[in-house]
């Protein structure tokens, strides 16, 4: 028998006569459970796709899908992450929406879910509506924290961390005066004194010459 991909929704019939023994037809469509039943009206799969059927009358077999539900389980994505949160139920081809974060890890900060745990696959913000993130019956789609690691102290500076968009932890390093940014865009940028040169002018006076002096910001220049 050959599988019949439903594409949209149509009527589909089938007859056999009495003691015929056959292989029901395949019937697919993404997202659902599809069967037969005897009634016109049914709802019910009483036969799955592909199943043996002997009949013992003569009878009419009439395709349907049910649409499947899933479950969508969080994952605090870190070993050292604490709380704890439940599956939330979804029904294929409808929204779903998240459930709020319960977990939490020192250091870091919530931002937002990844459908991988490396933070590579599909992100998705704070109790955002999500659908369709498995196909299979009563299957599991896992979802991962994204966590943003919290600024280190920066010496002669400053560093804020936006972790507004989910997938996206933005660093942004402010330094002192005299200082500038040192591997800037992440979580412990170093601002690093300046260097600076002395030169020496003789004031009219032409007779001899100095070298310069190289200095560093914050640190005492020998003349």
């Amino acid at each position: 028998s050959k599988a019949w991909i439903k594409a949209a929704d149509v009527t589909v019939y089938a007859k056999w006569g009495t003691g015929s023994s056959v292989t029901l037809p395949t019937i697919t469509k993404t997202g659902y459970e599809c069967g037969w039943t005897t009634s016109s009206t049914g709802t019910s799969i009483e036969k799955s796709s592909g199943a043996s059927y002997t009949a013992t009358a003569n009878v009419t077999m009439y395709g349907v899908c049910k649409v499947c539900g899933y479950k969508i389980s969080y994952n605090k994505n870190s070993s050292s992450a604490t709380g704890t949160m439940s599956d939330t139920n979804c029904t294929y081809d409808e929204d779903c929406t998240l459930t709020s974060n319960r977990y939490s890890l020192t250091n870091y900060t919530f931002n937002g879910w990844n459908t991988k745990s490396d933070g590579t696959g599909t992100s998705y913000a704070h109790k955002a509506k999500v659908k369709k993130l498995t196909s299979t019956c009563s299957g599991t789609a896992t979802i991962y924290v994204h966590w943003c690691r919290n600024c280190a102290s920066v010496s002669n500076g400053s560093c804020s961390l936006d972790a507004s968009t989910a997938g996206t932890c933005k660093y942004t390093t402010k330094c002192n005066t005299g200082y500038t940014i040192s591997n800037n865009g992440i979580y412990n940028p170093t601002c690093t004194p300046i260097t600076y040169t002395i030169k020496y002018n003789g004031n009219s006076n032409d007779h001899g010459s100095m070298a310069d002096t190289s200095c560093t910001y914050g640190s005492n220049c020998k003349l």
